[in-house]
Order: structure tokens, then sequence, then C-alpha cells
């Protein structure tokens, strides 16, 4: 789209797809469920605070270099965003029917799940990363650069069904375990920046290949993972927030890599700045292993 037609038409397409979507959804048929007996009013308080916390981490991370990352400015926000955290966790705390259910996560096979599915989401950001060092450095199109992520898009596919297939083997717990692993090797090719042109593309083919099998083996199992270790009368509540870590781990990964990246591609080279910035993502996905490995209860999974 980007190469060959406009940028634009990206959103109309999004749009078109997305009608079509509810086209199909149309003949669902509504699951029925056990209404609950007091389902007390939104939590609104809950959620405009929540925003707030959101809004400043995310102002704090894409504009602190710009604002200073110390300056008067960049302290307010900072504080706020301290002040409206510590407000959200006794505000919900509070509430009847709270915006986010804090009880839920006493849960260490939800926890853990839920935390190491937030970090394995910002792997958005190294494509993101991807994108941009190879249009401004090697000089590729969009086009040429989406061409290099397609393995990520076939084996996410395929594995996905895999790791479905796998939980009834082996169980959930290994995929999960091992997903961050494949996922982490295949940023390290990724930023493998000092290789030549060729290589670099190779390498990077390769990555996109992990990539996808590391995404696609962790989704279901995940899933499964949060939603079978809740209480029934909790399932809602605990997969909204699970997939909202999704999102977040994906908004987070996105700002903090390409923030990162940015603020050392002045005091560096751009490839000693990519490097560094999936180097970064490496980290995140070796705490995502860490709490796979060992905050999530074996005895949990059986």
């Amino acid at each position: 789209m980007a190469t060959f037609i406009n940028w634009q038409w990206i959103f109309i397409i999004s749009i078109a797809l997305s009608v079509l979507a509810l086209f199909l959804l149309k003949d669902l048929k509504e699951v029925r469920t056990e209404k609950a007996v007091d389902t007390g009013r939104f939590d609104y308080v809950g959620l405009l605070i929540f925003i707030v916390v959101m809004s400043g981490l995310s102002i704090y991370i894409t504009q602190g270099e710009a604002l200073g990352w110390f300056s008067p400015v960049s302290i307010v926000i900072i504080v706020i965003t301290i002040a409206a955290g510590i407000a959200f966790y006794v505000v919900e705390n509070r509430m009847k029917q709270p915006f986010i259910d804090f009880s839920i996560f006493s849960n260490k096979a939800y926890i853990g799940t839920v935390i190491a599915n937030f970090l394995m989401n910002t792997t958005v950001g190294s494509i993101a990363l991807f994108n941009i060092y190879t249009q401004s450095e090697l000089e590729l199109t969009p086009f040429e650069a989406g061409l290099i992520t397609l393995p990520y898009v076939v084996l996410i596919l395929f594995t996905i069904r895999v790791g479905e297939k796998s939980i009834k083997k082996y169980g959930a717990k290994l995929a999960i375990v091992v997903s961050p692993i494949i996922l982490a090797v295949g940023v390290v090719l990724l930023s493998l920046t000092f290789l030549g042109d060729k290589a670099y593309i190779i390498s990077c083919l390769i990555g996109f290949a992990l990539f996808g099998i590391g995404i696609g083996l962790f989704a279901t199992p995940a899933l499964d993972t949060a939603v079978s270790t809740t209480p029934p009368e909790k399932v809602g509540v605990a997969s909204a927030i699970f997939k909202m870590a999704s999102t977040l781990g994906a908004a987070f990964g996105l700002a903090i890599i390409i923030s990162l990246y940015t603020a050392l591609d002045g005091v560096m080279s751009i490839g000693g700045a990519a490097m560094i910035a999936f180097g970064l993502n490496v980290i995140a996905i070796i705490v995502a292993f860490l709490c796979a490995k060992f905050v999530i209860p074996d005895r949990a999974m059986k």
C-alpha cells in the first residue's frame, strides 16, 4: 500500500475489513450465562484514573527526550503518574465492582501468564524498529521491508494450531516457557545490524520465522492458562485483563523501543542504536521467560 498506492489507503482497507468482520458475525449465536445478582455500576472513576496513569507513562516515555528526562515538566508528569497509580490501587480496593479486580492477581498461574503476555507483546516495537531501520539505513521500500516479515505472518498462523495441540499432549506450561526462548533468539537475529546488507536480510528472514513460531506457540496456551486457572465467576474479567495486557504491552513496547532508538541515534551510529534497542526487547523477553518458568506453578497446569 505505502509503496505502490498511498499509505492512507491502509486505513481505508482496515475499515473495509472491519465491516466485513461485522458482517461475518451477524449469525453469531448468543452464549447464555447466568446473570450476576448485583452487577453494580460501571467504575468510571477507576477508568478515569487508569487513563491518567497510562497517559502519564506514555507521555514521559515518548516525549521525555524532547521535554528533558528530568526537566520540571517531566518531574510533574512522573509525580502525577505515581500519585494516580497509588490512588487507583486505593480506589479499586474499595470498589464493589472495580475496573480491575486485584483479587485475581493472587493466582500465581494467572499473574505469571499475564506478565509474560505483556512482555511478549512488547516485540511489536521490534517489528516497527526493523521497518524504520531497514528503510532509513538499508534504503528498502516499505514493500521490500514488509516482504522480509512474511515468515512471521505465515508461521504464526501455522504454530497457533500447534500450540493448541501441545496443550493436550504436554500441558500448557511447556509451550509458555519455550516460546520466549524462541522469540528471544528471533529478536537477537534482528539485532545483528553489523552484518552486511544481504547477510542481515537473511538473518532477519530467519529471525522473523522464529518470531512467528514464538508468538504462535505462546498464544493459545497462555490464554488457556489465564482462563482455566481463574474462578468461573471471574473469567470475564480475567480474559479482559489478559487482552488488555496484550494491548498495553504492544503500546509500551512500541513507545519504549522507538524512543530509545531515537535517543541513541544522535549519539552513536544508526546500526548501534538499533542493536541496543533490539537488545532491550530481548531483556524484556527473558523476563517473560523467567515469569513463565518460576512464577507459574507446575501443579496449576496439570
